[in-house]
């Protein structure tokens, strides 16, 4: 593959029947196609992408040495080198009711993603024995270049073997229909197709269905913004290094911030900064933007602030916390992701979201990412040992860590000793969550039945690891597991009907009247 960039071509074809599958199918006809810009991508299609009943099909070519290129960086002794992406070939095909598209765009950039996921993949002979999550950018060799208006991509595999195959996208999905900032996500068959391998020729292997997730970056910012909001500060908040000790991003003040008189500064190669792996720097609260100046009082001011006292119930800085961070969305934020049970999150391990600071009003928003634990997956890890189903709304503990809950912001919004107005309205929005459609049976089934009737019989059976193990689960509502093991995911009834008991004994017991 020759290094060109061409940009993005867009071939509107006629219309194909919603039912068609896309596997082994890259060519198109050019009968009646026109080409159009970048610019002249309507919303709409962004908006169509992520709908559960449009149908998608990524098909990716790659040359032998770009996908050994991403193998020999996850061997590399510089987790630099993790960051690099590799040339690729991309074509995208888009089914909806109405319309249909093919999307041809030459030279993205791909890499590896992910963090504990990370593993070998690709035989010498160019053939796979595992699966791996990717990051795809769009204008890795084409600057500017975006796609639907996203410059980049996650595609993960089902690693948590979840039989619906849809957990972590309705999560998301739930979370943006109660009013969060939230990635899109929706899924997709995956064609790898690697070219110029050692022994000559090509192979394709279909890898089975991926989640495709929005990243969560400038161009997200932008979209949910107005143009005098858009230019704030965002962090990816996770596990990071400080003094040689990985420490989760919970809010506090050690290794974060320092006190200079009355203003809060960030700790110099301390947990709030730039990430430079070859320095060893892993802060916890990672600047994505405005790198090239940074300034991180917006952070420090707030962590230095929720640790300024141990009186949660203050009023004087309860205040402060109001203008700093937009609460209601931080208690809606709260309300879903209790529900979702997810014990790798802000709260029960201090990981996985991010935090955006307006640029002109400096607030807060949080953001979740990478909720693929939720809704009773217990595949690998299960903390609490009942996937995540008894654990009150109100308790004061961090189930995915092991210990009490010391994020200071929970103790001030959510815990006994806090705000009791914004304890209230944070079961407030509990109680709605629950008598709502997003956290019903019929609800999840729907949608699941709406990807299921698109992709059932995708997913790679012949596909095994090195220990020749499967690497796919089937499509399937009835998930056996019983909450208690590491293995076998819980059905979504059985987590949601569990959840449910354990809420309305909480809400009746502190709010009887929530859930009239």
């Amino acid at each position: 593959m020759n290094h060109r960039t061409l940009g993005l071509m867009i071939l509107i074809l006629g219309a194909l029947p919603t039912s068609c599958s896309f596997l082994g199918s890259s060519t198109s006809s050019s009968e009646g196609s026109n080409s159009i810009s970048i610019e002249e991508e309507s919303e709409q299609e962004y908006l169509d992408f992520w709908e559960p009943d449009t149908q998608l099909h990524f098909s990716l070519t790659a040359p032998y040495e770009s996908l050994k290129g991403i193998q020999d960086a996850y061997y590399s002794s510089s987790e630099a080198d993790d960051e690099i992406y590799y040339a690729a070939d991309l074509i995208v095909d888009m089914v909806t009711s109405t319309y249909t598209k093919h999307y041809v765009l030459d030279d993205v950039g791909i890499r590896m993603k992910g963090n504990t996921s990370r593993t070998d993949f690709m035989n010498e002979d160019g053939s796979f024995y595992n699966l791996i999550h990717y990051k795809v950018s769009f204008d890795a060799f084409a600057p500017d270049r975006k796609f639907l208006g996203m410059k980049k991509l996650d595609m993960k595999w089902n690693r948590n073997y979840d039989a619906t195959q849809i957990k972590q996208a309705y999560s998301y999905k739930m979370f943006e229909s109660a009013g969060v900032l939230t990635p899109k996500s929706t899924l997709s068959p995956f064609t790898l197709t690697t070219t110029s391998l050692p022994g000559g020729g090509s192979s394709t292997v279909e890898l089975g269905i991926y989640e495709l997730i929005e990243a969560v970056d400038k161009t997200f910012i932008k979209r949910r913004f107005s143009s005098t909001e858009e230019g704030g500060n965002l962090y990816k908040c996770t596990w990071g290094v400080y003094n040689g000790e990985w420490t989760g991003s919970d809010l506090r003040s050690s290794g974060a911030v320092t006190k200079n008189g009355s203003t809060y500064v960030a700790t110099a190669n301390g947990r709030i900064g730039i990430e430079v792996p070859d320095s060893g720097l892993y802060p916890n609260y990672k600047l994505k933007t405005n790198e090239s100046a940074a300034d991180f009082s917006d952070l420090a001011t707030l962590i230095g602030v929720l640790n300024s006292t141990t009186d949660y119930g203050n009023a004087t800085v309860l205040g402060q916390i109001e203008n700093l961070i937009d609460v209601d969305n931080f208690l809606r934020y709260e309300a879903v992701s209790y529900l979702l049970g997810d014990p790798d999150d802000t709260r029960n391990n201090y990981n996985n979201y991010y935090i955006y600071f307006t640029a002109s009003s400096h607030k807060a928003y949080f953001i979740p990412f990478d909720f693929d634990r939720c809704l009773g997956i217990v595949k690998d890890w299960n903390p609490s040992g009942d996937g995540m189903t008894s654990a009150s709304p109100f308790s004061s503990q961090a189930l995915g860590n092991n210990g009490d809950q010391r994020n200071p912001l929970y103790k001030f919004l959510i815990l006994s000793g806090g705000s009791a107005s914004y304890r209230q309205q944070y079961a407030t929005y509990i109680a709605d969550l629950v008598k709502g459609e997003w956290f019903t049976d019929a609800h999840f089934k729907a949608m699941y039945d709406t990807y299921e009737a698109s992709y059932h019989g995708l997913e790679p059976a012949s596909f095994k690891n090195v220990d020749n193990n499967e690497l796919y689960a089937s499509w399937s509502l009835n998930e056996t597991g019983d909450g208690t093991g590491n293995w076998d995911n819980l059905s979504f009834s059985n987590y949601r009907s569990r959840k449910y008991t354990t809420v309305f004994n909480a809400l009746e017991a502190a709010y009887p009247s929530l859930l009239d």
